[in-house]
């Protein structure tokens, strides 16, 4: 019998990397032989994002199923509600045939499902405090303390979160599995330079494509591009993004007045938030990919690079490490060391190589270690 796994889904602009992620999971599950498929019930707030869903991943399991403003009313105020279970079985039946959810909430709609899977991005407010306001910091650690307190399973995109999670939560006793993600972005079309007439990019330009907030550390690549025009090395480089970051509000209108500072106008172009297929399309024609961040959980963009045999430029992270250890091509920099950013770029330009990385393997590894995991907890739980 083909399995049963509910995911909770939405499409959101100002975090796009977890509507991605939820987008690359699904492709992932095509890879799969069919019998091995599982059925997915995609829980979200409007059938419009449904149906970009469906089309995007071409899944023939997807089904839908509208999270209502009641049900999300009822999960957001009665978790400890004292009839809750009584709640999930009655009014909301229709989870209590799913064999898993993910990324699981501790919401009384789902308290009756039969495994429910949490996930947590990473823990930035941990280790970087200082780019959150406290009511955020606090709503953060609840929710991770609830899932400590209640759940029974849960899944990292990276051995790095994972270290991280039980070094601030060294007594948790949940089963822990490591999920490392992968993009599928076969089939997005080719085209040609008209990409770059449109946007008025160069030819021989990098790429950083981050959503603007503060931690992803865009002022260093300013400053590193900046050092090398007045070393007489000019370079282009395009930023791409949803140009909000809600917790610094400045943040983007400061990076264009640091840009002018600088006198590199002409070599830096802020586009916003592009279209995927623009995106992509920029991002295979770049020297290489600069991901400067100061924190990561798994870096899409890294993978999206990885995917399209891009040479890649990273700040030096234990999770960058990870990810790229079986990169052909790729240099990491000290997130604060400019001429370290510096000598990077100088390589990346310098360096003609052909990079023949068969990304196919990591979609089929994903899809393959999402249905382990699935198959271990209902395993389980028989």
């Amino acid at each position: 019998m083909r399995k049963k796994v509910a995911i909770l889904y939405s499409y959101n602009e100002n975090w796009i990397g977890s509507t991605y992620y939820i987008q690359n999971l699904i492709s992932a599950l095509n890879t799969l032989k069919d019998d091995q498929k599982p059925e997915v019930l995609i829980v979200t707030t409007n059938k419009e994002a449904f149906d970009q869903l469906a089309l995007v991943t071409k899944y023939a399991y997807l089904r839908y199923r509208k999270l209502t403003l009641a049900e999300r009313i009822i999960n957001n105020f009665t978790p400890a509600f004292i009839w809750k279970n009584i709640i999930g079985k009655t009014i909301f039946r229709v989870y209590t045939g799913i064999d898993l959810v993910f990324p699981a909430t501790a919401g009384v709609s789902f308290s009756f499902c039969k495994n429910r899977l949490f996930w947590i991005a990473d823990f930035q407010e941990h280790y970087l405090p200082g780019f959150f306001s406290r009511e955020e910091i606090d709503k953060r650690k609840n929710i991770q303390k609830q899932i400590v307190e209640i759940g029974r399973e849960i899944v990292f995109s990276s051995h790095s979160a994972k270290d991280n999670f039980n070094e601030i939560y060294p007594s948790n006793g949940l089963n822990q599995y490591v999920l490392p993600f992968a993009v599928t972005n076969t089939g997005f079309p080719e085209g040609n330079d008209d990409v770059l007439n449109r946007y008025g990019v160069a030819k021989n330009y990098f790429l950083c494509s981050n959503q603007f907030w503060k931690h992803k550390n865009h002022e260093m690549v300013l400053r590193a591009v900046a050092s090398l025009k007045a070393k007489g090395q000019v370079v282009q480089v395009v930023f791409t993004g949803k140009e909000r970051d809600y917790r610094n509000p400045t943040y983007i209108d400061d990076l264009k007045a640091l840009a002018k500072t600088l006198a590199i106008e002409k070599e830096v172009l802020f586009l916003g938030f592009i279209s995927r297929a623009d995106q992509l399309q920029l991002m295979k024609r770049s020297v290489a990919v600069i991901q400067p961040s100061l924190f990561e959980g798994w870096s899409t963009v890294i993978e999206d690079a990885k995917s399209l045999n891009v040479k890649i430029i990273a700040s030096d992270l234990e999770v960058h490490r990870e990810q790229l250890q079986t990169y052909p091509w790729y240099r990491l920099f000290n997130a604060a060391n400019e001429d370290q950013l510096c000598g990077s770029i100088a390589d990346a330009q310098s360096a003609n190589v052909l990079i023949a990385y068969d990304y196919r393997e990591d979609i089929a590894a994903y899809g393959n270690a999402f249905l382990k995991t699935l198959n271990t907890i209902v395993t389980k739980k028989a």
